[in-house]
Parts: structure tokens; sequence; C-alpha cells
């Protein structure tokens, strides 16, 4: 039995065809965050954001589209940076996942969950749960694909720092990074690395950000997301967030979290935390940093 495939915050699932593109009953998932390599070029040419909005769905859908001139423009330098399409995402798990089953399950037979369950310019995410023939979970991890070419190299980067402050500060809570590893993906006419990374996985965890105000900016409130809200129309678009304020209690440890980080890691580590873009995650009792810029 394969893999089983799900997306999104209501875990819906959806499959890969024998041409590895993505089958769903409901919406086709895509990526909606534009990937680090394609934002840099984006950012150079001064182009629109709303034009990635637009054609976001698109991304490896190469063929047969000739009369669009920004979807081009999009899909001439996706190619380039090695941007992945979802599908492509899902085909790397599943790769991982297939060389780790066969390096560390042999014994037993293996029922594996792959969720996406959230995307950043740097990666996919992706929590792997695989469980026994009596649905029991033997093993659960979180893997980061990365998103294009420059993302791989920003992953492989960032996962390093995060090995290392482990090592020098044991005492700091961060996901552990258990292996920074590549897997070989047919990219159209050519062979591709892509950087794969297995981390811990956080149970219970929600993201941790700082309420931002339009006149002000960062209010010093932090919030809790429960739930990332997008536009029916534009699905690639967060409209805002849903969410809950945290207690006093909860937020002197948030607080706590930051302040060492800031003053001890920074101080050695060219490093910084990153709160609005899921750097920091809340467990239910304290903050876990998961990533780091």
């Amino acid at each position: 039995m394969g893999p089983l495939f799900f997306y999104g915050p209501d875990k819906i699932q959806f499959k890969l065809d024998d041409k590895e593109m993505v089958v769903a009953d409901e919406a086709t998932p895509f990526h909606g965050i534009i990937s680090l390599g394609l934002l840099k070029f984006f950012e150079a040419e001064g182009l629109d954001p709303e034009t990635w909005y637009k054609n976001a769905h698109n991304i490896g859908n190469y063929a047969g589209i000739d009369q669009d001139h920004d979807l081009n423009l999009i899909l001439e330098h996706a190619f380039i940076c090695q941007v992945l399409s979802f599908a492509n995402s899902a085909v790397a798990v599943r790769c991982y996942i297939e060389s780790y089953i066969g390096n560390t399950h042999t014994d037993q037979p293996i029922f594996c969950e792959l969720w996406n369950i959230k995307e950043g310019h740097t990666s996919s995410v992706w929590k792997v749960s695989l469980k026994s023939n009596l649905n029991y979970v033997i093993d659960e991890f979180v893997l980061n694909v990365a998103r294009d070419e420059i993302a791989g190299a920003d992953l492989k980067h960032t996962s390093e720092k995060m090995q290392a402050i482990a090592k020098e500060f044991p005492e700091i809570k961060i996901a552990e990074v258990f292996d920074i590893g590549t897997v070989e993906l047919d990219y159209f006419d050519k062979t591709i690395k892509v950087v794969v990374t297995r981390n811990e996985f956080i149970a219970g965890a929600g993201e941790i950000h700082c309420i931002t105000e339009k006149k002000t900016g960062p209010s010093g409130q932090f919030i809790l997301v429960e739930r990332f809200l997008t536009s029916k129309d534009k699905p690639a678009h967060i409209l805002s967030i849903k969410g809950r304020k945290f207690k006093e209690g909860e937020t002197r440890k948030i607080e706590k979290e930051i302040g060492f980080f800031r003053e001890s890691v920074s101080k050695i580590f060219d490093t910084e935390l990153n709160i609005n873009e899921g750097d920091l995650v809340w467990d239910g009792q304290n903050a876990v940093i998961i990533a780091v810029t």
C-alpha cells in the first residue's frame, strides 16, 4: 500500500496519478506562497505581487500557455529557479520516505501518512506519520522540502544553524534537526537535487504571531494562530488569521524565550527569529523555536 497524501488544516486527501500529477476530489492544492528564488526575481524586477496571486496555481504547467505575458514571465523564471510545484513537493516527500523506511523500518509493515500542513518561501512542511498494521504510530516527524534551488541553499544553511544552536545552547527550546539531505527529482528535461530536512514534530503546536497595527507596527501582543484565512477568489492570498491572544503568564514565557535568543544566541550566530513567518510555535506550555532566519 502506498502512502496516503493529505493537505490543509482540514486534512483533505489527494493522490498522485501515474504521471505524478495531483488528483483531488475537491479543489486541487497548489503552493500559494511564492518561493524564495522567485520572490527575489519579483523584487528585483519590481513585479506586482498580484501577478503571483493570479497565477500561482499554474506553476508546473509549462505546456500550451502562450498568450498570457505575465504568466509566461513567471513560468520562465520558475523554470530557471527550479521552483517545485505542489506535485513536485509531494513526489520529493514520497522519495525521501521510501528511502527512510527502507533504511529504518524493515521488520514490519508500514502505513504512511504524508500531510502538507503549511508552507513558506523556503519550504513546504509535511507531517509524516508512520503506523503499524494496528494503526499504532511508531514514528512521527516533519519534513521540510525546499521550494526552489535558492530556497534549498537557505534551508540547508538555516538547518545547520539550528543544529549548531542546539549543541551550543542545550537549554534552549528548539526543534531537533535529525537530518539534512537531498532527493533527486525528474524536473522536465533534467534531474535536480532537492534539499529535504527531517525535523522533530512538536505535537499540538500552533504558530505564534505578533499582532501588527496598521499605523504603529508590531503591538507587542502575541496571538496563537488557529487558522489562516484566505480569499475565496484568491486562495493564494492570506487575508487574516484566526486565533486567540495569549494570557499574561504565557506571554512572559514567549518574551523570555525570544529575549534569551536575541541576547545570547544572536551574539554567537548571525541569525534572528522572524516571529510572523512561523519561526516560533506554542506547544501548550512553552514557546519552541522551529526555524531561524
